[in-house]
């Protein structure tokens, strides 16, 4: 089974919701608003960073983060948006031009990514509530790492749209490699749990967002 930080997020917070999402596929979670709208934000901000289509009058607030890719740009750095990447169990990564391809073992979207060798600035809007977990860039900067042999140093960036805050981690190759056998562990443990048929309901605050209603933790 492929994976993703969203894949393993949802397990670590309930292996039974996962089984109905991924594994069972008896469900899929109907349209949200705040879902909706997060699809829109990363539309408008990727047109932005890489076609400088103007944003909405809904997101224009945000042009300050767009403006921080355009200066790199213009200081030299290599700004791609939206990049697919993936990796095997080898540990050899490449980009993908269909996210389901079949040769990822693991795989990433990178909202912003730009590359100013021997730096790289990883970068993900999020639009809910702050987060200190950088368990998700850790793992797009094992993928920038692998596909890129001249960086060497990445700075991680979430920019939380909605309360206009920007948190930040830098990290080397060699420490990422150090937080990649963590992450490797916890997939695997995603995998056995696969391989056995053993998914335990874990009832926590997003219960009620839940949309499996197979459980007995199910508020509905």
């Amino acid at each position: 089974m492929q994976w993703s930080f969203s894949r393993l997020n949802t397990y670590e917070n309930c292996p039974r919701r996962f089984f109905h999402q991924y594994v069972e596929k008896s469900y899929r979670e109907p349209p949200q608003e705040h879902l909706t709208w997060g699809t829109r934000v990363h539309t408008e901000m990727e047109e932005r960073v890489r076609d400088k289509k103007p944003l909405s009058q809904a997101t224009a607030k945000w042009e300050p983060y767009a403006k921080t890719f355009d200066d790199l740009r213009d200081n030299g750095a290599i700004i791609l948006v939206e990049q697919k990447l993936g990796i095997n169990k080898d540990g050899e990564v490449f980009v993908l031009d269909d996210i389901d391809d079949e040769r990822a073992w693991g795989r990433g979207i990178i909202d912003v990514l730009a590359a100013d060798v021997p730096k790289a600035l990883i970068a993900d809007y999020k639009t809910g509530k702050v987060k200190k977990d950088f368990t998700q860039l850790h793992i797009f900067a094992k993928l920038v790492f692998g596909l890129r042999p001249d960086i060497e140093v990445a700075k991680l960036m979430y920019i939380w749209l909605k309360f206009n805050k920007v948190t930040t981690e830098e990290v080397t190759r060699e420490q990422i490699e150090r937080k990649w056998e963590n992450i490797v562990k916890r997939v695997q443990a995603m995998e056995d749990a696969v391989e056995t048929g053993k998914f335990p309901e874990r009832p926590s605050g997003l219960c009620g967002w839940c949309y499996a209603r197979q459980c007995n933790f199910c508020p509905n």
